[in-house]
Protein backbone atom coordinates (compact mmCIF):
# COMPACT_ATOMS: atom_id res chain seq x y z
CA UNK A 1 0.00 0.00 0.00
CA UNK A 2 1.25 3.25 -1.12
CA UNK A 3 0.23 5.18 2.60
CA UNK A 4 2.56 5.83 5.40
CA UNK A 5 2.08 2.52 7.40
CA UNK A 6 1.06 4.55 11.35
CA UNK A 7 0.99 2.19 14.45
CA UNK A 8 -1.59 3.00 17.43
CA UNK A 9 0.22 0.95 20.56
CA UNK A 10 -1.73 0.81 23.28
CA UNK A 11 0.78 1.47 26.70
CA UNK A 12 -1.00 0.74 30.22
CA UNK A 13 1.76 -0.85 32.59
CA UNK A 14 0.43 -4.11 32.39
CA UNK A 15 1.78 -7.12 32.57
CA UNK A 16 1.10 -7.01 28.95
CA UNK A 17 2.34 -3.57 27.86
CA UNK A 18 5.70 -4.29 27.37
CA UNK A 19 5.42 -7.82 24.43
CA UNK A 20 2.68 -4.75 22.71
CA UNK A 21 5.41 -2.32 22.73
CA UNK A 22 7.92 -4.80 22.32
CA UNK A 23 5.58 -6.17 19.27
CA UNK A 24 4.24 -2.50 17.47
CA UNK A 25 8.17 -1.62 17.64
CA UNK A 26 9.50 -4.34 15.99
CA UNK A 27 6.96 -4.21 13.55
CA UNK A 28 7.88 -0.59 13.06
CA UNK A 29 11.20 -0.88 12.69
CA UNK A 30 10.92 -3.43 9.91
CA UNK A 31 8.14 -1.73 8.08
CA UNK A 32 9.47 1.94 8.57
CA UNK A 33 6.07 2.49 10.34
CA UNK A 34 5.01 5.29 12.57
CA UNK A 35 4.43 4.67 16.37
CA UNK A 36 1.85 6.36 18.05
CA UNK A 37 1.73 5.19 22.01
CA UNK A 38 -1.07 6.17 23.90
CA UNK A 39 -2.01 6.12 27.53
CA UNK A 40 -5.09 6.89 28.32
CA UNK A 41 -5.89 7.90 31.84
CA UNK A 42 -9.65 6.83 32.85
CA UNK A 43 -10.12 9.31 35.87
CA UNK A 44 -13.16 7.31 36.89
CA UNK A 45 -11.70 5.20 38.28
CA UNK A 46 -9.83 6.47 40.60
CA UNK A 47 -12.03 9.31 42.32
CA UNK A 48 -12.53 9.49 46.34
CA UNK A 49 -14.38 10.42 48.75
CA UNK A 50 -12.16 12.99 49.99
CA UNK A 51 -10.46 15.56 47.89
CA UNK A 52 -9.10 14.76 44.32
CA UNK A 53 -6.72 11.70 44.23
CA UNK A 54 -7.06 11.76 40.47
CA UNK A 55 -5.12 14.76 39.97
CA UNK A 56 -2.36 13.95 41.45
CA UNK A 57 -2.36 10.29 39.95
CA UNK A 58 -3.03 11.85 36.36
CA UNK A 59 0.11 13.99 37.31
CA UNK A 60 2.19 10.98 38.39
CA UNK A 61 0.86 8.68 35.68
CA UNK A 62 1.77 11.07 32.83
CA UNK A 63 5.16 11.47 34.04
CA UNK A 64 5.83 8.16 34.10
CA UNK A 65 4.80 7.29 30.76
CA UNK A 66 6.75 10.54 29.21
CA UNK A 67 9.78 8.28 30.92
CA UNK A 68 8.98 5.29 29.41
CA UNK A 69 8.37 7.06 26.14
CA UNK A 70 11.92 8.10 26.36
CA UNK A 71 13.25 4.42 27.16
CA UNK A 72 11.39 2.78 24.35
CA UNK A 73 13.17 5.68 21.85
CA UNK A 74 16.24 4.57 23.23
CA UNK A 75 15.67 0.97 23.18
CA UNK A 76 14.43 1.39 19.50
CA UNK A 77 16.27 3.70 18.14
CA UNK A 78 12.82 4.94 16.49
CA UNK A 79 10.93 8.26 16.56
CA UNK A 80 7.54 7.75 19.00
CA UNK A 81 4.54 9.81 19.56
CA UNK A 82 3.85 9.77 22.72
CA UNK A 83 -0.04 10.60 23.43
CA UNK A 84 -1.69 11.21 26.99
CA UNK A 85 -4.93 11.78 27.33
CA UNK A 86 -7.68 11.69 30.15
CA UNK A 87 -11.04 10.21 28.99
CA UNK A 88 -13.16 6.48 28.62
CA UNK A 89 -10.77 4.44 27.45
CA UNK A 90 -12.60 2.74 24.48
CA UNK A 91 -13.90 6.09 23.02
CA UNK A 92 -10.49 7.75 23.27
CA UNK A 93 -8.63 4.81 21.24
CA UNK A 94 -10.98 5.11 18.35
CA UNK A 95 -10.99 9.01 18.09
CA UNK A 96 -6.85 9.50 18.50
CA UNK A 97 -6.72 6.48 15.67
CA UNK A 98 -8.70 8.21 13.25
CA UNK A 99 -7.13 11.74 13.52
CA UNK A 100 -4.02 10.16 13.06
CA UNK A 101 -5.33 7.76 10.19
CA UNK A 102 -4.06 4.41 12.11
CA UNK A 103 -3.17 1.43 10.04
CA UNK A 104 -3.33 -1.06 12.93
CA UNK A 105 -3.86 -0.44 16.66
CA UNK A 106 -1.94 -2.77 18.70
CA UNK A 107 -3.52 -3.90 22.03
CA UNK A 108 -3.76 -6.80 24.61
CA UNK A 109 -6.52 -8.95 24.80
CA UNK A 110 -7.23 -7.81 28.35
CA UNK A 111 -7.95 -4.12 27.40
CA UNK A 112 -6.08 -0.87 27.44
CA UNK A 113 -7.15 -0.89 31.56
CA UNK A 114 -5.12 -4.32 32.53
CA UNK A 115 -7.86 -5.99 33.43
CA UNK A 116 -7.08 -9.58 34.20
CA UNK A 117 -9.00 -12.46 33.14
CA UNK A 118 -9.17 -14.96 30.68
CA UNK A 119 -11.77 -13.24 28.89
CA UNK A 120 -11.39 -10.82 26.14
CA UNK A 121 -11.47 -7.28 28.43
CA UNK A 122 -14.44 -4.97 27.62
CA UNK A 123 -12.32 -1.95 26.52
CA UNK A 124 -10.79 -4.19 23.29
CA UNK A 125 -13.95 -6.09 22.42
CA UNK A 126 -15.00 -2.04 21.99
CA UNK A 127 -12.59 -1.23 20.33
CA UNK A 128 -12.62 -3.97 18.08
CA UNK A 129 -15.80 -3.35 17.42
CA UNK A 130 -15.45 0.32 16.20
CA UNK A 131 -12.11 0.69 15.19
CA UNK A 132 -11.57 2.67 11.80
CA UNK A 133 -8.99 0.21 10.97
CA UNK A 134 -7.56 -3.43 11.60
CA UNK A 135 -7.03 -4.31 15.53
CA UNK A 136 -4.16 -6.77 16.79
CA UNK A 137 -4.49 -8.29 19.80
CA UNK A 138 -2.03 -9.69 21.74
CA UNK A 139 -2.34 -12.47 24.08
CA UNK A 140 0.81 -14.63 24.63
CA UNK A 141 3.72 -13.80 26.32
CA UNK A 142 6.34 -14.09 23.32
CA UNK A 143 6.13 -13.26 19.59
CA UNK A 144 8.13 -14.00 16.84
CA UNK A 145 8.95 -10.24 14.62
CA UNK A 146 6.96 -9.49 11.92
CA UNK A 147 4.07 -10.60 9.56
CA UNK A 148 5.79 -13.23 6.93
CA UNK A 149 3.14 -15.65 7.81
CA UNK A 150 -0.70 -14.96 8.15
CA UNK A 151 -3.17 -17.41 8.43
CA UNK A 152 -6.50 -16.98 6.89
CA UNK A 153 -9.74 -18.97 8.12
CA UNK A 154 -12.03 -19.19 5.39
CA UNK A 155 -15.35 -21.03 4.96
CA UNK A 156 -18.30 -21.08 2.36
CA UNK A 157 -20.14 -17.65 3.52
CA UNK A 158 -20.57 -14.69 1.12
CA UNK A 159 -18.05 -12.51 3.44
CA UNK A 160 -15.33 -14.78 1.89
CA UNK A 161 -14.28 -12.11 -0.89
CA UNK A 162 -14.37 -9.32 1.66
CA UNK A 163 -11.97 -11.34 3.62
CA UNK A 164 -9.44 -12.62 1.07
CA UNK A 165 -8.66 -8.85 -0.35
CA UNK A 166 -8.44 -7.56 3.37
CA UNK A 167 -5.39 -10.58 3.83
CA UNK A 168 -4.04 -9.59 0.08
CA UNK A 169 -3.67 -5.83 1.53
CA UNK A 170 -2.16 -6.69 4.87
CA UNK A 171 0.01 -9.00 3.03
CA UNK A 172 1.35 -6.44 0.60
CA UNK A 173 1.68 -3.88 3.39
CA UNK A 174 4.20 -6.34 5.40
CA UNK A 175 5.38 -8.61 2.36
CA UNK A 176 3.73 -11.43 4.33
CA UNK A 177 2.39 -14.76 2.93
CA UNK A 178 -0.95 -16.23 3.26
CA UNK A 179 -2.46 -19.65 4.41
CA UNK A 180 -5.60 -19.49 3.78
CA UNK A 181 -7.05 -22.98 5.80
CA UNK A 182 -11.02 -24.06 6.11
CA UNK A 183 -11.50 -26.36 8.48
CA UNK A 184 -13.87 -29.31 8.12
CA UNK A 185 -16.06 -31.42 10.65
CA UNK A 186 -18.26 -32.43 8.27
CA UNK A 187 -17.95 -35.61 5.98
CA UNK A 188 -20.34 -34.72 3.61
CA UNK A 189 -18.08 -35.14 0.30
CA UNK A 190 -20.23 -32.17 -1.28
CA UNK A 191 -19.17 -30.00 0.93
CA UNK A 192 -15.36 -30.94 0.94
CA UNK A 193 -15.74 -31.09 -2.39
CA UNK A 194 -16.89 -26.94 -2.60
CA UNK A 195 -14.09 -25.96 0.06
CA UNK A 196 -11.29 -27.93 -2.09
CA UNK A 197 -12.74 -25.88 -5.54
CA UNK A 198 -12.82 -22.48 -3.13
CA UNK A 199 -9.55 -23.08 -1.97
CA UNK A 200 -8.00 -23.69 -5.28
CA UNK A 201 -9.90 -20.16 -6.59
CA UNK A 202 -8.43 -18.47 -3.74
CA UNK A 203 -4.85 -19.33 -4.37
CA UNK A 204 -5.10 -18.36 -7.71
CA UNK A 205 -6.55 -15.26 -7.20
CA UNK A 206 -4.28 -14.36 -4.59
CA UNK A 207 -0.84 -15.28 -6.34
CA UNK A 208 -2.33 -13.28 -9.55
CA UNK A 209 -2.35 -10.21 -7.01
CA UNK A 210 1.30 -10.38 -6.29
CA UNK A 211 1.04 -12.31 -3.04
CA UNK A 212 2.47 -15.55 -2.01
CA UNK A 213 -0.19 -18.13 -0.86
CA UNK A 214 -0.94 -21.85 0.47
CA UNK A 215 -3.83 -23.54 0.98
CA UNK A 216 -4.84 -26.44 3.31
CA UNK A 217 -8.03 -28.27 4.64
CA UNK A 218 -8.35 -29.57 7.62
CA UNK A 219 -10.68 -31.43 9.53
CA UNK A 220 -11.81 -31.62 12.76
CA UNK A 221 -14.37 -33.22 15.02
CA UNK A 222 -17.64 -31.21 15.77
CA UNK A 223 -17.92 -28.98 18.62
CA UNK A 224 -18.63 -25.65 20.05
CA UNK A 225 -15.21 -24.53 20.29
CA UNK A 226 -13.74 -27.22 17.40
CA UNK A 227 -13.40 -24.73 14.40
CA UNK A 228 -11.39 -22.31 16.22
CA UNK A 229 -8.97 -24.33 18.28
CA UNK A 230 -8.47 -26.09 15.38
CA UNK A 231 -7.71 -22.89 13.62
CA UNK A 232 -4.99 -22.26 16.53
CA UNK A 233 -3.66 -25.45 16.20
CA UNK A 234 -2.85 -25.25 12.55
CA UNK A 235 -1.64 -21.74 13.33
CA UNK A 236 0.56 -23.19 15.66
CA UNK A 237 1.59 -25.84 13.56
CA UNK A 238 3.04 -23.70 10.80
CA UNK A 239 4.32 -21.19 13.19
CA UNK A 240 2.25 -18.02 11.67
CA UNK A 241 2.85 -14.40 12.77
CA UNK A 242 -0.45 -13.74 13.10
CA UNK A 243 -4.38 -15.08 12.53
CA UNK A 244 -6.93 -13.05 10.67
CA UNK A 245 -10.95 -13.05 11.35
CA UNK A 246 -13.24 -10.48 10.36
CA UNK A 247 -15.74 -9.11 12.60
CA UNK A 248 -19.53 -9.54 11.62
CA UNK A 249 -21.71 -6.05 10.81
CA UNK A 250 -25.06 -5.94 13.25
CA UNK A 251 -28.15 -3.83 11.29
CA UNK A 252 -26.55 -0.62 12.47
CA UNK A 253 -23.67 -0.25 9.72
CA UNK A 254 -21.45 1.71 12.42
CA UNK A 255 -22.10 -1.16 14.65
CA UNK A 256 -19.99 -4.66 14.56
CA UNK A 257 -19.84 -7.93 17.16
CA UNK A 258 -17.44 -10.63 17.53
CA UNK A 259 -19.04 -13.94 16.92
CA UNK A 260 -18.50 -16.11 19.60
CA UNK A 261 -15.80 -18.41 17.20
CA UNK A 262 -13.99 -15.14 16.92
CA UNK A 263 -14.10 -14.48 20.50
CA UNK A 264 -12.66 -18.07 21.20
CA UNK A 265 -9.79 -17.56 18.93
CA UNK A 266 -8.95 -14.32 20.76
CA UNK A 267 -9.20 -15.57 23.91
CA UNK A 268 -7.26 -18.64 23.04
CA UNK A 269 -4.52 -18.04 20.79
CA UNK A 270 -1.11 -17.02 22.22
CA UNK A 271 -0.93 -16.05 18.39
CA UNK A 272 -1.41 -12.56 17.76
CA UNK A 273 -4.63 -12.56 16.30
CA UNK A 274 -5.63 -9.63 13.67
CA UNK A 275 -9.45 -8.63 13.27
CA UNK A 276 -11.06 -6.31 10.58
CA UNK A 277 -13.98 -4.89 9.24
CA UNK A 278 -16.14 -5.78 6.40
CA UNK A 279 -16.37 -3.48 4.01
CA UNK A 280 -18.36 -3.68 0.71
CA UNK A 281 -16.44 -4.20 -2.58
CA UNK A 282 -16.88 -6.00 -5.67
CA UNK A 283 -13.07 -6.23 -7.38
CA UNK A 284 -12.71 -9.40 -6.55
CA UNK A 285 -14.56 -12.43 -7.91
CA UNK A 286 -13.96 -15.69 -5.32
CA UNK A 287 -16.82 -17.59 -5.03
Amino acid sequence: MDRKIRFLVLVAFSPQTEIIVEQGCNLAKRYNAEVNMLYVFDSSRTKGFFTKPEDKMKRNAEEQFLEYIELQRNKYAIEIEGVFIEGRVYETIIDVAKSIKASLIIMGTNGATGLKGQFIGSNTMRVIKRSPCAVLTIRGKEHRTGCENIVLPLDLTKETTQKVEQAVDFAKMFKSTIRAVSIVNTNDQEIIDKLTDQMKKVVACVTKSGVSCQAALVKTVKGEDSLPLAIISYAEKVKADVIMIMTQQETNPTEYFIGSRAQTTINRSNIPVLSFLPRKIESIDIL
